[in-house]
């Protein structure tokens, strides 16, 4: 499973990235500060720099501020805040360590890993390279936080495609003029009717 993981993220890397506009998303940043996650995935998703001034923007802001637990369906055994890596005791230390060596692209990618320079976010940092596993200080220098690049590099693309496509042209020789306005900032369409004579 571990190689799989190796594998899997230089096929991203080396095909995936960059022919398709791809955005990760975290579950830890999810739970942990999801407002500026979900603001930039909803610019990733609609096409946009920017969903400020919009609807979206109104009920993102209402969602967080009425907390996460406001969209449970059940209750929570713990809160999922406190206990991210909660299954961290069901290995032993020999596993952990094959598990740092194997995956450590990933673990730097997606910024599970400490880095030396103090540049990781502590509330994410689930393995430490500071035991019998050193650093790869290349494959740092290379990874670390590249999910985030890609994901600014994926919104960028995703703008440009958005601001380069034609607009539809909805049934231009028909007598009556449905009204069909395509709102660009919040992706999508309101109908009004208007009869021409």
């Amino acid at each position: 499973m571990a190689t799989r993981l190796e594998e899997d993220l230089q096929a991203k890397l080396e095909q995936l990235e960059t022919r398709i506009p791809v955005y990760y998303l975290r579950y830890e940043d999810l739970v942990l500060n999801p407002e500026p996650v979900l603001r930039e995935l909803f610019c990733f998703m609609f096409g946009v720099a920017s969903i400020e001034g919009t609807v979206l923007e109104k009920r993102l802001a209402d969602y967080v501020a009425r907390g996460s637990t406001s969209a449970t369906v059940y209750k929570l055994k713990a809160d999922p805040r406190q206990n991210l890596s909660r299954n961290a005791h069901c290995f032993t230390d020999a596993q952990l360590e094959a598990f740092k060596e194997k995956t450590r692209g990933c673990l730097y990618y997606y910024n599970y890993s400490d880095h030396p320079e103090g540049l990781a976010d502590a509330s994410t940092t689930f393995f430490k390279y500071d035991g019998p596993t050193p650093h790869d200080t290349a494959k740092l220098a290379q990874l670390f936080g590249g999910y985030k690049r890609n994901n600014a590099r994926a919104l960028e693309q995703v703008c440009l495609m958005t601001s380069e496509s034609p607009e539809f042209k909805f049934n231009e020789s028909h007598p009556v003029d449905f009204g069909l306005r395509t709102h660009r900032a919040i992706g999508t369409t309101s109908v009004t009717f208007q009869f021409k004579e």
